[in-house]
């Protein structure tokens, strides 16, 4: 059964494995997994499972599955759309989630060499027709290095310093490097490098030498062999307090870190509200509610919670978590930011 035969008869299985396939296959998702172990989104034995299963419900919230049967695609229009527009977002999104720091920097870094008079870009030869930077007085047949060779003349230029000046919308996210400083960052790269370079290359050279924070999952303490380490579970080594002091002190800024991958998978002002009291009243009510009776207070369908409680879950367990003490504060300050916004938006 192909994917519109199953999308078609409602077979929610053989759709699930269709899009499985089509997640495994892709090549960004791929490449993400190579480079990093969490963008699996699920772990070493079924990898892309949750992937998948975030693009099941996108889609299925969105009416997609029912607008590609009106509109008579094939299955591999439908495939092909899914591929490059439905995934390619949802991916693209999980970094901007999971990776906010070096996502702006690599935005930054593209709107730069696309913008700034002093570098100019021309289209390599092949079938890739990957676009390649150069200063715009080099001209474009200067020759062109491999990425090592960039590496080892570029390990002349200095790091720069952290910029920690917090700007944007909201004003939490801090500046890193300013727009200027970044372009002459860029221009010192080509010059101690005396080569174009491709776009990945280029922000792979300047990011090496700039301070991205980007906050990684905790992982569990294991040895080489894999395995967990027995420790009682009232002591702790010294690292092991200084971590979980650590993590005491981070609370507030994991609490701003879920409730902004919950902004992300709203992708709405009303469905975030929706998602908040779902919260509220699942976790952290006087009396918290069923799924059937949270349902019945929003307006919406069982399955629609379901779904919800389940991304509350997923973005949850993303935390990392595991530390009882360190739960029970994250809880309470999360509890707070909750009430506070539902309050705020009248709820």
């Amino acid at each position: 059964m192909d994917l519109r035969q199953a999308i078609a008869a409602s077979d929610a299985g053989a759709v699930w494995r269709s899009l499985h396939q089509l997640a495994a296959s892709h090549h960004l998702a791929r490449l993400l997994a190579a480079k990093d172990s969490q963008f699996t989104f699920d772990g070493r034995h079924y990898p892309f499972c949750e992937l998948t299963q975030d693009l099941f419900l996108i889609l299925l919230e969105k009416g997609r599955f029912e607008a590609y049967i009106a509109e008579g695609l094939t299955s591999a229009e439908i495939s092909r759309q899914i591929s490059r527009i439905e995934i390619q977002n949802l991916i693209t999104e999980q970094l901007r989630v999971r990776k906010p720091e070096s996502y702006r920097i690599a935005r930054r870094i593209a709107q730069i060499l696309q913008s700034d008079s002093r570098f100019s870009q021309n289209v390599a030869d092949g079938p890739s027709r990957t676009k390649i930077f150069h200063l715009t007085h080099w001209g474009p047949d200067r020759p062109r290095f491999e990425m090592p060779e960039l590496k080892r003349r570029a390990a002349s230029v200095p790091c720069r310093p952290r910029a920690n000046q917090f700007k944007g919308v909201s004003g939490d996210s801090q500046l890193i490097i300013s727009n200027p400083d970044l372009a002459n960052l860029l221009v010192e790269i080509f010059i101690a490098t005396n080569s174009p370079a491709s776009l990945r290359d280029m922000r792979n050279l300047a990011m090496s030498k700039l301070t991205i924070m980007d906050m990684p999952e905790p992982e569990g303490l294991f040895t080489e062999d894999d395995e967990p380490i027995d420790l009682p579970a009232d002591q702790f080594t010294a690292e092991e307090n200084a971590i979980r002091a650590d993590m005491r002190h981070k609370c507030p800024l994991l609490v701003d870190r879920f409730l902004l991958a919950i902004s992300a998978a709203a992708r709405s002002r009303t469905r975030y509200l929706r998602y908040l009291n779902i919260l509220h009243h699942s976790y952290f009510a006087e009396r918290t509610l069923t799924l059937n009776e949270i349902a019945e207070l929003l307006g919406i369908g069982t399955s629609t919670v379901s779904g919800f409680r389940r991304r509350i879950d997923v973005e949850l367990g993303y935390l990392g978590i595991e530390d009882l003490e360190i739960a029970e504060r994250f809880a309470q300050l999360l509890a707070v930011r909750v009430a506070r916004e539902l309050r705020a938006a009248g709820h």
